[in-house]
């Protein structure tokens, strides 16, 4: 994933000061004689009148005085802000949210950076974009101005922020935004880190796609993250870098989020399945095949009467588990991720072929795994990678038997690999490991079935991520290995080079969970949520937009 990171144009403002002049003319006597009186002698010794001096005028009146500009307010601080922009040309409109962190020098000038995550769509489609950059704002009394280029935003340029500062001290900036490209919009900022909602006591987390949902013992859900397919279940399509209440009204026992797919789905209490997001292709289960870009910000019930223990969002499709142990599929099916034994796309739910009966499932991107009752490992769709474990590179419409005869607890599905905990707490990973994300002590690689993690520890559960890959211990205590570009190992300083066998995080927390993505994210024993990795888009969830190396405590927990 490219991250954007972009600099600046400084604009400067410079007010003159008008200086007003004036003068006062000398006033002289003309024809007077020696006396001092009003009368006197002419000259040919005739007496006569000599006249008075004019009068002297009365001093000329100076103009008011200029009076000294009104100061300027000090806008330093953490400041977070909305924008929505738009282009009549492009078709095209932005909703966005910033983090600006400003200096102020002991002239007056203030300094920082801005960063924002943003959601645009228009008829060609929809994305999620991320800027940031260096800025220097021009402040005179209350008016405040910078400018940054928005590269992010399809062809905005360097965009010009204006605006109004209100309150004492300051607390809020409303202005208007206008771009070199002819996008325009408006922008308001407040003073502080934006508000944030987590529900108490946590028991799962669920992260994907640089976004986080967070379910609590009661069933609430929070999320947080860009959003371009309201996958967050928040009723819009806005990003979100603090968490909040997401698929409000409902008791969910799991929620699992598409990497790729831009929908999620969620089991509740009661057992009945629901997805939201990107409905296109099926990926509902409702019977409706969407169009493209088509897309649904809260629940939709999958069709039946089924219910259901769990259920598992890949790329482009959905799996679940009913009450009996039998697997669903629904949604894409072009390499056979559905299990269904063909390569035919469903909009409702269709069974796996086999006839086994499953505890627990896995997807991801054109990938299904899961652990049948006995604990037998099988996976099905693409194996070009080496996912499926069976030691070949190949495709399967039908679950396959992954090798070694192992009994597995629990199973991880990432973007290249496959990781899984035994029963008796092994660690075993397969598919590919350029990084060293298979945790083998070496980044061969390709591994087409189960390799054993080393360092000898006793695993509760692993998680695939995308570079790298996390775990939680038995004794709870979490390690990551694999790339550090951004912070994913959570290990400390990035970045840093590859590890080919499990670091411990930083911290001595001690967790019940931790799932891995492009950011890793935890519960601890607690019910508390700590994530770390990039941050840019806003998936660490503590405000700031910024990457994290170490568990960082996401924002809105008591």
């Amino acid at each position: 994933m490219q991250r954007i990171r972009q600099g600046v144009t400084t604009m400067l403002r410079k007010t003159g000061t008008l200086a007003a002049a004036f003068t006062l003319g000398a006033v002289s006597l003309a024809g007077c004689g020696g006396g001092s009186g009003s009368t006197g002698t002419t000259a040919g010794g005739t007496p006569g009148t000599v006249s008075p001096p004019p009068a002297t005028p009365p001093p000329a009146t100076p103009p008011p005085a200029t009076p000294p500009p009104a100061a300027s307010v000090d806008i330093s601080g953490s400041w977070t802000t909305r924008e929505s922009l738009k282009s009549t040309s492009a078709g095209m409109s932005c909703e966005g949210r910033s983090v600006i962190d400003l200096t102020t020098d002991s002239s007056g000038s203030s300094a920082g950076s801005m960063r924002s995550v943003s959601t645009c769509g228009g008829p060609s489609g929809r994305a999620m974009e991320a800027n940031r950059g260096t800025i220097t704002v021009t402040v005179s009394g209350t008016a405040v101005q910078f400018s940054l280029g928005l590269t992010g935003m399809p062809g905005a340029g360097t965009c010009k922020f204006a605006g109004t500062v209100s309150g004492s001290p300051p607390t809020a900036i409303a202005g208007d935004i206008e771009c070199s490209s002819g996008w325009t919009g408006t922008w308001q900022a407040t003073r502080g880190a934006p508000a944030a909602s987590l529900p108490p006591g946590l028991v799962a987390i669920d992260v994907a796609d640089m976004a986080a949902c967070a379910t609590a013992a009661d069933g609430r859900v929070a999320c947080w993250g860009p959003n371009p397919l309201g996958q967050l279940g928040s009723g819009d399509d806005v990003p979100r870098i603090v968490p909040g209440p997401s698929v409000d009204g409902y008791a969910f026992r799991k929620v699992s989020i598409s990497t790729s797919g831009g929908h999620a789905c969620g089991i509740t209490t009661s057992g009945q399945a629901l997805c939201w997001g990107n409905r296109e292709g099926g990926r509902f289960g409702d019977g409706v095949s969407g169009a493209p870009w088509q897309f649904v910000t809260t629940p939709v019930a999958v069709s039946g009467t089924r219910t259901w223990v769990d259920i598992a969002a890949g790329g482009d499709h959905v799996c679940a588990i009913a009450t009996g142990g039998e697997a669903y599929c629904w949604g894409h099916n072009s390499s056979g991720q559905l299990g269904t034994g063909n390569f035919t796309a469903s909009a409702t739910p269709v069974a796996v072929i086999g006839g086994l009966r499953f505890n627990s499932l896995t997807a991801h991107i054109l990938v299904t795994c899961g652990i049948t009752d006995a604990g037998a490992a099988y996976c099905w769709g693409d194996g070009s990678e080496g996912r499926l474990g069976t030691g070949a590179p190949a495709l399967s419409n039908a679950p396959l038997p992954v090798k070694g005869n192992l009994t597995f607890a629990s199973l991880s599905a990432g973007v290249w690999t496959v990781c899984g905990a035994t029963t008796s707490g092994d660690g075993y990973c397969w598919g590919l490991n350029g990084s060293g994300e298979l945790g083998i002590g070496s980044n061969s690689n390709l591994e087409l079935e189960p390799r054993k993690v080393a360092g000898g520890l006793a695993w509760k559960a692993i998680a695939a991520g995308v570079s790298s890959t996390c775990g939680v211990t038995t004794g709870g205590r979490g390690y990551c290995w694999g790339g550090n570009l951004s912070g994913e190992r959570g290990d400390g300083p990035f970045p840093a080079p590859d590890v080919t066998s499990p670091v411990p995080v930083a911290g001595d927390l001690v967790f019940e969970s931790i799932d891995s993505d492009w950011h890793a994210c935890g519960v601890t024993q607690g019910g508390v949520a700590y994530c770390w990795g990039p941050g840019d888009w806003g998936g660490v969830g503590d405000g700031t937009l910024v990457d994290r190396g170490i568990p960082t405590r996401v924002s809105g927990q008591q």
